[in-house]
């Protein structure tokens, strides 16, 4: 491919972009496991939570 530099220049930009994606979300996956809920546990929004007696 050294008859197209801007080619070359895209790709690159294109691999960069996509190894930069890979990490945030890595990095927003690992950070969501780890988080602290506070101690609540969390009820989709379709299900009450039970009632208490």
């Amino acid at each position: 491919m050294d008859g197209y530099p801007l080619l070359n220049v895209f790709l690159t930009m294109m691999w960069l972009f996509l190894w930069t994606m890979r990490f945030l979300l890595l990095f927003k996956a690992v950070t969501d496991l780890l988080r602290d809920e506070g101690g609540q546990v969390s009820y989709p929004k379709h299900a009450a939570p039970p009632k208490k007696p």
